[in-house]
C-alpha cells in the first residue's frame, strides 16, 4: 500500500495495474487493498475524533463532579453548620 502511494505522488498517471506489476502481485489485489485502507483510513479518523470529543466530556463530568462534592462541603461559617 505504501508503494501504491508513493507511486502515485510521483506519478499520478501510474496505473493500478502498473504498480501491481512493480509488486508481482494481481492488480484485484491491490485495488481491495486499497479500498480497505481507505474504508479504514476513515472509520479510524472518525473513532478518533469519537475519543477527543468522549475525553472532553469525562474531564467536564469530573469538574463538575469535584465541584458538586466541594459544594455538598459543610463549611464552618454556613447557616446550616451552625444549627
Amino acid at each position: 500500500m505504501d508503494y501504491y502511494s508513493k507511486a502515485r505522488k510521483a506519478n499520478p498517471k501510474k496505473s493500478i495495474k502498473g504498480c501491481a506489476a512493480k509488486l508481482g502481485i494481481n492488480d484485484k489485489t491491490l485495488n481491495d487493498w486499497i479500498i480497505k485502507h481507505s474504508k479504514t483510513k476513515r472509520v479510524t479518523q472518525e473513532r478518533i475524533e469519537e475519543h477527543k470529543q468522549l475525553d472532553a466530556v469525562n474531564r467536564r463530568i469530573h469538574e463538575l463532579e469535584s465541584e458538586n462534592k466541594f459544594l455538598k462541603k459543610r463549611q464552618p461559617s454556613s447557616p446550616e453548620a451552625s444549627g
